[in-house]
């Protein structure tokens, strides 16, 4: 949740509030008036493009949203959530909501014509994505650009069986559900002209990483630190946890005095006319950078985000080469699958037998 705050505010609370949060709580959206009373406080980038102007979405199937929209953590969302009228709770596949709300399935089908006139967050946190089997779950976003109104940004989580988490998912049907959100944006000239595509993940999933972390200096056991910076010292503050908990917290471990991050590295993928393919970027990014990107175009400043993360990490606009756009029809590789087959490989490989671990 910490890397998602990251990703959707540009920090984990120590920079605006003096508190912070490292462990998973709150992720849930609550539809409950009592959900109210509980979760973050600061400013997120969605309220600060709203404020500027700037159109946005997020779009999601409810209740099937897997816990990766952390606007549902922050307690202006789950009042924008209740006063909709047509509060929704995440709670994993269609079919197993909260029940606490008493509102059956499916839920209200976001409407930006009417849900959106004074009640701009909710299309956060909303049914945006509604739909109840999974040929379904993209056909909103499809028609926001058939019809010219894909917002100027948009954040897009994917259902639980199309984003690649272990248990209910898996990289094959993650690759699906990229397929056609990549299908959708390109069959749209003039909408593929100006969009760029950014897929990244939350974790690094636990695999060992051999590169250090590109972190602020680390207390070293002994007094002093490991590593240096140019950086002031007051600068500094935000990266290590040294903060109290959010007010109303409970599943905070105490705090050791360690740096928060970055950590080890996850998997990004800028696609765009304007991002030429075949390499890699060696430049440092972390879950800031997109935010910082969407400063850089936009104009729109996240303050939240702290000047070390400035200093160190990059605002990916040398992903892009805006002189040159690459203009070739995109290949049809081999393997191409449909939704069935993906879900009928994941299926295949669940069935096979588990591999025994070494003996010790």
């Amino acid at each position: 949740d910490a890397n998602r705050s990251f990703f959707l505010t540009g920090t984990n609370g120590a920079v605006p509030t003096g508190t912070a949060f490292v462990s998973n709580e709150w992720d849930a959206i609550d539809g409950t008036a009592n959900g109210v009373n509980t979760g973050y406080t600061w400013t997120t980038y969605a309220e600060r493009l709203e404020a500027a102007g700037v159109r946005w979405m997020s779009y999601q199937n409810m209740p099937d949203e897997w816990g990766d929209n952390m606007l549902g953590a922050f307690r202006q969302f789950r009042r924008a959530n209740i006063a909709s009228g047509y509060p929704v709770s995440s709670g994993g596949a269609p079919g197993q909501p909260y029940t606490s709300t008493g509102q059956a399935l499916p839920y209200h089908a976001y409407d930006a014509a009417t849900d959106n006139l004074n009640n701009p967050l909710y299309k956060g946190i909303a049914n945006t994505l509604p739909g109840t089997r999974p040929e379904q779950y993209l056909d909103a976003f499809k028609r926001d650009i058939r019809e010219g109104k894909l917002p100027q940004v948009s954040w897009i989580n994917a259902p639980s069986i199309y984003c690649e988490h272990p248990s209910p998912s898996s990289p094959v049907q993650g690759a699906w559900f990229i397929q056609e959100v990549l299908d959708a944006l390109t069959a749209n000239p003039e909408v593929w002209s100006k969009t760029v595509l950014i897929v990244t993940y939350d974790e690094n999933d636990g695999y060992f990483d051999h590169v250090p972390s590109p972190s602020a200096p680390s207390p070293d056991g002994k007094g002093g630190y490991a590593g240096k910076t140019t950086l002031a010292p007051a600068d500094l503050g935000p990266e290590y946890y040294t903060h109290g908990k959010p007010a109303g917290s409970t599943k905070q471990p105490a705090a050791d005095g360690r740096v928060y991050g970055p950590g080890p590295r996850v998997p990004m993928f800028v696609i765009s006319p304007w991002s030429r393919g075949g390499w890699v970027n060696s430049q440092v990014f972390d879950h800031t950078s997109v935010l910082r990107f969407l400063e850089a175009r936009f104009g729109v400043k996240e303050p939240n985000i702290s000047p070390f993360r400035r200093a160190v990490c990059g605002d990916l606009t040398s992903a892009f080469n805006f002189a040159t756009p690459n203009t070739e029809t995109a290949p049809v590789l081999q393997g191409r699958k449909d939704r069935s087959q993906a879900d009928a490989l994941r299926a295949a490989q669940q069935r096979l037998p588990q591999i025994a671990p070494p003996a010790a």
